[in-house]
């Protein structure tokens, strides 16, 4: 039995595989959305259209109140539920085409990588399980790479795909407005052939295969208008890019995060390398710069201009970025597929080349510098070991966006006074106000900036230089379960 797929002579068992793959992604989601998805100050706006009729829905906030408002009375009751429920599936969605694309590239060898670095990675496993713009950038920026793989084989799929890429990035964000054209535009021109022999050397030029890809290009171009507009009615498309512009324009003073941090373009890239593993940012810009210029040797060169995509919007719109941002949390998903198809094309190398203690001890190696990366991050200093030695400014914490998690909840409605949350970090007021009216314990209080509140919301333990005079010059009041933050009253500020 021979089902259609992918690739010729591939037929049920490839199938099987595929629903495992899912079954498994599906099941790790529910884990990492235990206790309902994390919220991330980038969805801010989300919620605050969910919160009623006077809410400012754009993009993706109207999607989510359509949804909403299709769904029982019951359920319309706590929308704040329905879209973390939601969650799980994009969380899974992310995943699965995280795994399916490095398994499609190189096989387990790079799947196993992949799906490690997803769950093991902070910035990675933020980047999909929570309720938020990085986790919709990721989503779009995987289907618009695998598109890149099948525009040959199977072009109404790519089509589909392209399509539904471009439209998740174009909704998902205000930085989809650059994001999402330079998708399309790499997914048209870069070659994906698998080696010289696959090129129409008949061509004028072979290394631009445009017109073998024309027409479902156009094809998907013109899916992603319609659901676009579909998305945005009653609104129009004016007014929406009017209103994506303005947030681009007016993101806020930019943070001083030290001389290389303030060149143009290299700047913000340096600071996100600097918040990754070494390992991955090496594995995942070798990956990349082998994908963009070994074009007509490798299948990487689309999945490669997917991601440089995103590299290039982050560089041009600089620091802060539009609606609470976190650069780092939205490269590093596609970073961690990246890297995984690096370490697993050179463990493959090295074990047909019959070198396999030599396969062990690079796998080794790259483990235990992985593993004290990640130690050394779990105290709330994204900054990687080589980035602290290369003397990355410390209060890099001004790119972070707020992240708050069910027990940060609990936390913010037991202390109901004016409250700043996490002001060390981007969006801690705008995403705890726009969910008071989701939350009613939370409908009475104010959040702000810490000079005007009497109780504070800092991570323990504290690092940044703001986390740690509030504290100095506070009592602590209470802290969550996993201890991961704590509310601390601000000296001479007690309730009148």
């Amino acid at each position: 039995m021979n089902l259609r797929s992918p690739e010729p002579g591939v037929g049920l068992g490839y199938w099987l595989g595929q629903v495992a793959t899912l079954a498994a992604c599906t099941a790790a989601a529910w884990w990492c959305c235990a206790g309902g998805a994390p919220l991330a100050a980038s969805a801010w706006h989300w919620f605050t259209a969910l919160s009623g009729p006077a809410g400012d829905a754009r993009g993706w906030g109207q999607v989510l109140v359509r949804g909403v408002h299709a769904l029982p009375k019951g359920a319309q009751a706590d929308p704040l539920w329905a879209v973390q429920g939601l969650q799980v599936g994009i969380t899974a969605l992310d995943l699965y085409a995280a795994i399916a694309l490095a398994l499609r590239l190189v096989g387990l060898w790079a799947a196993v990588p992949t799906a490690l670095l997803l769950l093991v990675w902070p910035a990675a496993r933020q980047g999909v399980d929570a309720v938020s713009a990085e986790s919709l950038l990721t989503l779009g920026s995987l289907f618009a790479a695998h598109a890149t793989l099948c525009w040959n084989t199977r072009p109404r799929a790519a089509a589909v795909l392209l399509g539904l890429g471009t439209v998740i990035l174009a909704l998902a964000h205000p930085l989809g407005l650059m994001w999402a054209p330079g998708v399309a535009l790499a997914a048209l021109v870069l070659p994906v052939a698998q080696d010289p022999s696959e090129v129409d050397s008949t061509q004028p030029r072979p290394d631009m295969p445009v017109g073998d890809r024309f027409l479902p290009w156009l094809a998907a171009m013109g899916l992603a208008a319609g659901l676009l507009l579909l998305a945005l009615r009653p609104n129009t498309l004016g007014s929406w890019g009017t209103s994506q512009f303005a947030a681009l324009r007016h993101s806020g003073e930019p943070p001083d995060l030290g001389v290389l941090a303030g060149l143009p373009l290299v700047g913000p890239l340096w600071v996100v390398l600097g918040q990754w593993p070494l390992v991955v940012a090496v594995l995942a810009t070798t990956t990349l710069l082998r994908g963009l210029f070994a074009l007509r040797k490798t299948r990487l060169g689309g999945v490669a201009g997917v991601a440089v995509v995103g590299w290039l919007a982050i560089g041009v719109a600089r620091f802060p970025l539009a609606d609470h941002l976190d650069a780092t949390v939205a490269l590093a998903p596609m970073a961690a597929v990246l890297a995984g198809i690096g370490a697993g094309q050179r463990a493959r190398d090295l074990a047909w080349l019959g070198r396999q203690p030599a396969a062990a001890v690079w796998l080794a190696a790259a483990l235990i510098w992985l593993t004290a990366d990640l130690w050394a991050q779990a105290k709330h200093d994204r900054r990687s070991l080589l980035a602290r030695a290369a003397s990355l400014p410390a209060h890099v914490d001004a790119t972070q966006a707020v992240r708050l998690t069910a027990e940060d909840l609990a936390l913010l409605q037991a202390h109901a006074e004016p409250t700043a949350v996490l002001p060390a970090r981007a969006g801690g007021a705008d995403l705890a106000t726009s969910l008071r009216h989701l939350l009613p314990r939370m409908g009475a209080q104010t959040f702000g900036a810490a000079h005007a509140a009497r109780v504070v919301l800092l991570p323990e333990p504290p690092r940044s230089t703001i986390d740690r005079v509030l504290a100095e010059h506070g009592k602590k009041l209470a802290c969550s379960q996993s201890g991961r933050l704590c509310a601390y009253r601000i000296a001479a500020r007690s309730p009148q």
